[in-house]
């Protein structure tokens, strides 16, 4: 019933919950980030760049699509 009720009015859940954990999800790879650079001594971690910008686009993606 729930799902037919928001069929109709033209909302859904999953935009909420990606504007919620979206942000909390990117602070998180941050804050990783700035971990890793305090503990290898390096100043810019490949892989890690790579999966912040990859969980950014799906964010994007999911709150477009």
């Amino acid at each position: 019933m729930r799902l037919s009720d928001d069929y109709s009015s033209g909302t859904a859940t999953v935009a909420f919950v990606v504007l919620a954990w979206s942000p909390l999800s990117r602070w998180g790879a941050g804050l990783t980030q700035l971990y890793l650079v305090r503990v290898s001594r390096r100043i810019l971690n490949v892989p890690m760049l790579l999966a912040t910008m990859l969980l950014g686009a799906v964010s994007i993606w999911t709150l477009v699509g």
